[in-house]
C-alpha cells in the first residue's frame, strides 16, 4: 500500500529527475547554437562583432545550464528551474537583437522549451503559468524580429544558424510530444489539456508563417521583381502571417490553459477533498457547483466519504468496546491471579473465603460476592463470606440454604454445574432475598475437589445479562483456586490437630514414664567444686527448690546464686544450681541464657537416654519371646509345650506365679450372663487341665 509519504517521496524524485532533463535540453540547444554561431571559424573566416557577442552569450548559457543542473541534484529544484527559463528567455531575446531572420525559429524554439521545462518540473498550478511565460516570451520574439529591423540594423543570418534554428525547432517540438506522451501517467490533466492544444496550435501558426516564407522564398527565387509591388504585397502578407499567428498562438496557449484549468479545477477540488479524506479528515467533502458529469462524481464521493465516515466510526466503536472488553478481561485475570496468590498464601479458611469475596467484588464491579460450604451434614449450603453489606447482615443471622432446594445455590452445590440467571425475574430457580434488592442478574460456580463438592461461588450484579463466558470461565478459575485452597487448609487443620494429638500423647508417656523414674529411683545428685565431681547427699537448697516448683529460674538475693529448671515436655525433672564466688560478679543476662541452653541441651539428652533405654528393653523382650516361641515351635505334644512355655515364663519373670490353662467353652457361651473380658469368671468344667509351678 502507497502511503502519502512514499508518494510525495515518488513526486519529488519525479520532479527532479525532469528538472535534469530539462536543464540538458537547454544545455544541448545552448550548445548546438553555439556551434553554428562559430562554424565560420572551421573555414577560417572571422566573425563578425556580433556574432562574438551571441557566441559569448550561448556560452554563459552553457555555463548556466551546468551550474544550475548542479543546483537541482541539490535538491533546489524549483528555483534552478526558474533560472533555467529566465536565461533561455534572456539568451533568446539577445539573439534577435544581434541577428535577423531567425525570430520566427526562436521564437517556437523557447515558446516549446520554457512551456516543457514548466510542465516536466512544475505541478499544474505552476506548470499552467509556465507554459503561458514560455508561449508568450515565444510571441514577443517574434513581433520584436519583425519589427526591430526599423529601429536597428541587424547582421543578416547566416545559412549555418538559420538551418541550426530550424532543426532545433523541429527537435525539440518533436522531444515535447515524445515526453508528453511517455509522462501522460504523472503529469496533471490540465498540463497535458493545455500543452496539447498550444502544440496543435504552433503546428498551425508554423505552418502557415514556413509556407508564407516560403512563397517569398519562390518568387524572388523565380527572378521576380523583388521591389515592386507584388514583393512588397509578398512581405506584408508574410509580416501580417507571422504576426498573426504570434498573436493566435499566445492567444490559444491562454485559451487552452483556461480551458484546462475550467475542467481540472473541479477535479481538483475533488482531489483535494480524496487527499483530505485519505489524510484522516472524514468531515471534509467535495463543493458541487454542477449537476455535469463532474457534480455527479462529487456527490457519489461524498455519499462514499459518508459511508467510510459511518463505517469508521462503526469500527471505531467496535475497537473501543473491544478494548474496554480487554480491559475488564486484563482485570479479571489480574484479580484471578491476586487471587490465586491469596489462596497459596492464607491457611485459614474463613480469612481466605471473605478476602476471596472482596477481591471479586471489587474486581469485577459486581454487587455481591458469596462463598457457601456444605456443612457437615451435608444437607446445607452455608454462607462463611460475603462482599456486600446485606451479605452480612446474612452472615451474622447465619444464612444458609438447602441444597437442590432453595435457588441458584441450592441447584449447583446439589448438581455441581454452573448456573446462570441472566434476568433473575425469569428465572425460576431464583430465590427472591430480601437482602439483595438490586439483583437482576446472578451466577453460582460450584467449588469442586476431586469430584466432591465443597460450597458454591456465587455472584450477583445490578444489570441484566451481565456474565458471558468470559466471566464463567474466568470465575471458574477463581472457583477452582479457592476450592483447592479451602482443601489445603482443612487438610493442614487435620494434619495439624493429628500432630498436636501425636504430641500431646507422647507427652503424655514422656511425663508418666519420667514420674515413674523419679519416684521408683533413688534422688541422682551430683555436685561440681574446683574442678571436682562428686556424688551430692545433701537436700536440696531453697534455690533448687523454688526452681523445681516454678518451673522459672530464680536468682538468690545475693545475686551469686541461680537455679535453672530442667523440664522434658513440660514437666520439671530437676534443676541446676549455679553458684559463684563471693569475689565475682553477679550473673549477666548472656551467662544466665546459656546456662538455660545448657538446661535445655541437658533435658534433650536425658529424654534420649529413656528413649535408649527403653528401646533396649523392648530389644531383650522381643528377643526373650523369640527364643521361647523358636523353642516351643519345636516341641511335639501340647503338654509338653505347657509345662515348656510356663517354664520359660518362669525363668524369664522370675517372682511371678504363673498359670496356664486349657479350657473347654461352654456350648450356651453367647448366653452367659456378663460379659467377657470384664473380669468375670464362669465356673471351669470338668475337663480343665491346668498346670502350676
Amino acid at each position: 500500500m502507497r502511503t502519502p509519504e512514499t508518494s510525495s517521496n515518488n513526486s519529488s524524485n519525479r520532479e527532479t529527475r525532469n528538472a535534469v532533463f530539462a536543464a540538458g535540453a537547454m544545455t544541448f540547444v545552448a550548445f548546438i547554437s553555439a556551434m553554428s554561431v562559430l562554424a565560420p571559424l572551421v573555414t577560417g573566416q572571422a566573425l563578425p562583432v556580433r556574432a562574438v557577442i551571441e557566441a559569448i552569450v550561448l556560452i554563459s548559457q552553457i555555463l548556466t545550464a551546468v551550474y544550475l543542473m548542479v543546483q537541482i541534484f541539490r535538491g533546489n529544484v524549483e528555483t534552478g528551474i526558474w533560472w533555467l527559463i529566465y536565461s533561455f528567455i534572456i539568451a533568446a531575446a539577445i539573439r534577435i537583437l544581434l541577428r535577423e531572420s531567425v525570430g520566427l525559429f526562436l521564437g517556437i524554439l523557447t515558446a516549446i522549451v520554457v512551456s516543457a521545462a514548466g510542465s516536466l518540473a512544475f505541478p499544474a498550478g505552476k506548470a499552467s503559468r509556465v507554459n503561458i511565460l514560455g508561449y508568450g516570451a515565444g510571441a514577443l520574439i517574434v513581433l520584436i524580429d519583425l519589427y526591430i529591423s526599423s529601429f536597428i540594423s541587424r547582421q543578416a543570418g547566416t545559412p549555418a544558424v538559420i538551418g541550426a534554428a530550424r532543426g532545433l525547432a523541429a527537435l525539440i517540438f518533436i522531444s515535447q510530444l515524445v515526453v508528453l506522451i511517455l509522462q501522460t501517467r504523472t503529469l496533471s490533466l490540465s498540463t497535458k489539456i493545455s500543452s496539447y492544444f498550444s502544440l496543435i496550435t504552433l503546428i498551425v501558426v508554423a505552418a502557415i508563417g514556413f509556407t508564407s516564407i516560403q512563397i517569398i522564398n519562390n518568387w524572388i527565387a523565380s527572378g521576380n521583381d523583388v521591389t515592386g509591388f507584388a514583393s512588397a504585397t509578398l512581405k506584408t502578407l508574410q509580416r501580417g502571417t507571422i504576426t498573426g499567428g504570434a498573436i493566435v498562438s499566445f492567444i490559444s496557449t491562454l485559451l487552452g490553459v483556461f480551458i484546462a484549468t475550467t475542467l481540472t479545477t473541479p477535479l481538483q477540488r475533488l482531489s483535494d477533498t480524496s487527499a483530505q479524506v485519505a489524510s484522516g479528515n472524514l468531515e471534509a467533502r467535495a463543493p458541487v457547483h454542477s449537476e455535469d458529469e463532474i457534480g455527479k462524481l462529487s456527490v457519489a464521493f461524498n455519499s462514499m466519504a459518508d459511508s467510510l465516515q459511518d463505517m469508521v466510526g462503526q469500527l471505531e466503536n467496535r475497537v473501543e468496546e473491544r478494548t474496554k472488553d480487554l480491559q475488564r478481561r486484563a482485570v479479571q485475570i489480574q484479580a484471578a491471579v491476586e487471587i490465586g496468590h491469596e489462596a497459596t498464601s492464607a491457611h485459614d479458611i474463613e480469612s481466605l473465603l471473605a478476602r476471596t469475596a472482596q477481591l471479586i467484588s471489587e474486581r469485577f464491579n459486581y454487587y455481591h460476592a458469596g462463598v457457601f460450604l456444605l456443612d457437615p451434614t451435608g444437607e446445607n449450603a452455608v454462607l462463611h463470606a460475603a462482599s456486600s453489606e446485606g451479605g452480612k447482615k446474612m452472615l451474622e443471622r447465619g444464612h444458609n440454604l438447602r441444597i437442590g432446594e432453595t435457588g441458584i445455590v441450592g441447584y449447583v452445590t446439589q448438581t455441581g454445574a454452573p448456573r446462570i440467571a441472566l434476568d433473575v425475574g425469569q428465572d425460576a430457580v431464583f430465590f427472591d432475598n430480601p437482602d439483595l434488592p438490586e439483583t437482576r442478574s446472578e451466577m453460582a460456580l460450584p467449588l469442586i475437589v476431586s469430584g466432591r463438592i465443597l460450597g458454591a461461588l456465587d455472584v450477583q450484579s445490578t444489570e441484566e445479562q451481565a456474565f458471558g463466558e468470559e466471566d464463567i470461565a474466568t470465575l471458574q478459575i477463581v472457583a477452582d483456586q479457592v476450592a483447592i485452597a479451602i482443601h489445603n487448609a482443612r487438610l493442614l487443620t487435620e494434619s495439624e490437630e493429628a500432630l498436636k494429638a501425636v504430641r500431646t500423647a507422647y507427652g503424655d508417656i514422656s511425663r508418666d514414664a519420667w514420674t515413674k523414674i523419679i519416684k521408683t529411683q533413688a534422688r541422682v545428685s551430683y555436685v561440681s567444686s574446683s574442678g571436682t565431681i562428686q556424688a551430692n547427699t545433701n537436700a536440696p537448697g531453697p534455690d533448687v527448690l523454688r526452681a523445681v516448683e516454678s518451673g522459672d529460674v530464680i536468682t538468690s538475693s545475693d545475686g551469686l546464686t541461680i537455679g535453672v529448671p530442667i523440664k522434658i515436655r513440660g514437666r520439671v525433672i530437676g534443676a541446676l544450681r549455679l553458684k559463684k564466688q563471693d569475689t565475682s560478679s553477679l550473673w549477666t543476662h548472656e551467662e544466665t541464657a546459656l546456662a538455660i541452653s545448657l538446661s535445655e541441651q541437658l533435658s534433650g539428652a536425658l529424654e534420649g537416654a529413656r528413649l535408649y533405654k527403653e528401646s533396649q528393653q523392648r530389644a531383650a523382650r522381643e528377643s526373650l519371646v523369640s527364643d521361647i516361641s523358636a523353642r516351643i515351635s519345636a516341641l511335639p505334644h501340647v503338654d509338653t509345650i505347657v509345662r515348656e512355655t510356663v517354664q520359660e515364663l518362669g525363668q524369664a519373670i522370675g517372682n511371678a506365679h504363673i498359670t496356664f490353662s486349657l479350657v473347654n467353652a461352654p456350648e450356651n457361651a453367647d448366653q452367659v450372663d456378663g460379659p467377657r473380658g470384664n473380669g468375670h469368671e464362669a465356673n471351669p468344667p470338668a475337663n480343665q487341665k491346668k498346670s502350676d509351678e
